[in-house]
Order: structure tokens, then C-alpha cells, then sequence
């Protein structure tokens, strides 16, 4: 999310379309030309840790595809969280996230 750019759309009380196309919603690790990335991913990875999880972690990002291509943003996105569980020493499970790094960064 771009803090800057949710600010100006709440402010203008402008449409959920509207911001979509203007770029409000992204991935995690795509902080856009101001570096306002609007939500901090560590106190959340760092909750999972303390509470043992071990399922899916699942991000969704309203893009207009033509100005944010899915599959590179898909890329960012799982790059940035996985560095983000590895910050906050996240045991590593490598037999069961090989094949899904494997399939998202490796198609």
C-alpha cells in the first residue's frame, strides 16, 4: 500500500476503483517512488513466529495489470515476505516451501 497516495484518495473521499488504478494497492516489497510502503510486515511475521504458525501466508494486492504485470509483482511480493520471516527467524521448513518457491520464482 502507498500511504501518500491512500491519504490523498480517503482525503478526496475518492472510489476503491479509482485508487486501484491510481496505484493505492501493491505488494509487499514494492514501496513505489516515495518508499511510503504503508503496512510493516515484521510485527506480523514476528506474531506468526511466537505463535508457532505454520500454514499458508496469503498476500492480494488490487493492481491494474497493465501498469503492474501479475506475475513479477507476485515475485516482489513473496520475496519481500519470505525476507521478512527470515528477519524474524522463522525456522525454515525447506522440504515443503521448496516446491512452492520453486514454482512462483522458477515457472
Amino acid at each position: 500500500m502507498r500511504k501518500s497516495l491512500l491519504k490523498q484518495f480517503l482525503a478526496e473521499d475518492q472510489s476503491f476503483t479509482k485508487a486501484v488504478v491510481a496505484g493505492v494497492f501493491t505488494v509487499p516489497g514494492d514501496n513505489g517512488d516515495n518508499n511510503d510502503d504503508g503496512i510493516d510486515f515484521e510485527p506480523i511475521m514476528q506474531r506468526l513466529v511466537s505463535h508457532d504458525y505454520n500454514g499458508w501466508v496469503v498476500m492480494e494486492a488490487e493492481q491494474d495489470p497493465t501498469k503492474a504485470p501479475p506475475l513479477p509483482y507476485a515475485r516482489l511480493g513473496y520475496h519481500a515476505l519470505h525476507q521478512h520471516l527470515a528477519r524474524v527467524t522463522l525456522p525454515k521448513q525447506e522440504a515443503a516451501s521448496a516446491s512452492v518457491e520453486n514454482l512462483i520464482c522458477n515457472p
